[in-house]
């Protein structure tokens, strides 16, 4: 692939000295664009970027010294070589001036052509290696870039995946999950990503004439007493996250809740067999873990002992 062509910029008063200076630097093959002042030159700096300026010093008006600093002036053309041109001799004064403006060289006028050549094909270079580093400097920032994104997105799917694998653990114990690739059973026999099973059967529609006698409400389990009698109690995956004493406190307030010949649901590993009152219920489904209260006045037995007898105060 080619490089682009570098612009430079030769400035002279004189149309002769300017023809010169053209037909030196036109074997270089680059772009040449022509200023015959000063002013002239700036208006080129400000809508052209330059590999390197010829700047004659003798002009009329603005010279080569005060446009030369007008240019270093401007924040983006700071950075450009310019090499000064001059017809007269060059004192050490004057050399250090030229230099405390902004020059790199001093070169006589006429210049020596392969001389001037030289000079200006080294700063022709240096202006496309400074391009070429400035793509790859462009290049690796949007590597980087992409690269911390990439980064933040395996943060993420890890995060996920952790976040998964709790979720995994915690329903393994309630769940038939096969511990190898961790997908659950479904009623049918049938294998599904947990995601999916999630989706379908995460929630539950009750019936339209039920719903009209649900009451909700916020209750602690634990340290509320009960408020109300209720004909089904739901309580599943809560009594596994609770020790004996805990979870021997919940199945005395949920008896207290239910009515006669209400009916208890909990979840697929838990039981009442921790509880003062598992002896006031039946178990109607084993596999589901669907009870019914049997005894009215099982609940308000004082739970001397591991179980309550029927009937009996």
């Amino acid at each position: 692939m080619n490089s682009p062509l570098a612009n430079i910029l030769m400035v002279d008063d004189r149309a002769e000295d300017r023809a010169a200076l053209e037909a030196v630097l036109a074997p270089l093959g680059q772009n040449l664009v022509l200023a015959e002042s000063g002013k002239d030159a700036l208006r080129h700096i400000l809508k052209t970027e330059f590999a390197v300026i010829l700047l004659d010093v003798e002009m009329p008006i603005m010279d080569g010294l005060e446009t030369a600093r007008m240019i270093r002036q401007r924040e983006r053309s700071q950075q450009i070589p310019i090499i000064f041109i001059t017809g007269v001799a060059v004192t050490s004064v004057e050399r250090f001036k030229g230099y405390a403006a902004g020059a790199v060289d001093y070169m006589p006028k006429p210049a020596i052509p392969d001389i001037l050549r030289w000079n200006v094909q080294v700063f022709v270079d240096l202006y496309r290696l400074k391009a070429v580093l400035e793509d790859q400097i462009r290049a690796r920032g949007v590597a980087n870039q992409a690269l911390l994104e990439a980064l933040a997105e395996r943060d993420q799917s890890e995060q996920e995946r952790a976040k998964l694998a709790t979720e995994v653990k915690a329903l393994s114990g309630l769940l038939p999950i096969c511990a190898g690739c961790k997908k659950i059973r479904g009623d049918q026999g049938h294998w599904s990503q947990i995601e999916v099973y999630i989706t379908k059967y995460g929630n539950a529609i009750a019936q339209a004439s039920l719903r009209k006698n649900i009451l909700f409400a916020q209750h602690n389990l634990v340290t509320d007493s009960s408020f109300n009698e209720f004909h089904v109690i739901l309580c599943r995956n809560v009594l596994i996250y609770l020790d004996e004493t805990l979870e021997s406190r919940v199945g005395r307030l949920l008896n207290q809740s239910l009515v006669i010949f209400g009916f208890l649901c909990l979840g697929a590993k838990e039981s009442l067999k921790f509880s003062d009152d598992e002896a006031c219920f039946e178990e109607l489904d084993m596999r589901n873990k669907i009870y019914r209260k049997t005894d009215e006045n099982c609940g308000q037995c004082a739970g001397e002992s591991k179980r309550c007898e029927l009937g009996k105060p």
